[in-house]
């Protein structure tokens, strides 16, 4: 039978770690401070600004405060169950997609997987897009936005394709 599959050789830099459980011994990020930078760096990019400026537009016509409130109430209420499953990787040394399959079974494991996708690509697409506009505007139109696309898009792929360090 043959393989259509590839080696990829690891001192390229290219991450090479699939769905297959972590054995303790190889786990590389295991303290609270590299899971805390790589969230955090994560999250910290320009559409959640924007997105966070939403409660105060004029249809929802909330001040400061309401908004703030509104925010800090529904971050740690969306944040809980998440929070709560995550504890789960570290013990089983499995990524979350594949622990949803305990839950789901095989079928709603792929569904799961398949929203996650969804949510991946069009979470990337929103950044990619808000970012350019942030380049672009900050270049005072010498970029095009076009441009700044494209090179955060690429960015995004070299990151994904070789991970962080």
């Amino acid at each position: 039978m043959a393989s259509d599959t590839v080696a990829i050789p690891e001192e390229r830099g290219v991450e090479t770690h699939g769905i297959e459980r972590v054995s303790p011994t190889t786990r590389t990020h295991v303290r609270i401070r590299d899971n805390f930078t790589m969230w955090f760096s994560a999250n910290l990019v320009i559409s959640t600004v924007a997105l966070g400026t939403l409660p105060s537009a004029p249809f929802l016509n909330m001040g400061f405060w309401d908004s703030f409130g509104a925010i800090v109430l529904f971050n740690f209420l969306g944040v809980l169950p998440v929070a709560f499953f995550s504890t789960l990787g570290p013990k089983l040394g499995l990524r979350q997609m594949t622990i949803s399959r305990f839950s789901f079974g095989w079928v709603g494991g792929i569904i799961m997987a398949l929203f996650n996708v969804g949510a991946c690509i069009g979470w990337s697409a929103v950044n990619v897009i808000v970012g350019a506009q942030l380049v672009t505007a900050l270049s005072g139109g010498a970029i095009p936005l076009w441009l700044s696309i494209l090179g955060i898009a690429i960015l995004t792929t070299l990151v994904s394709i070789y991970g962080y360090r």
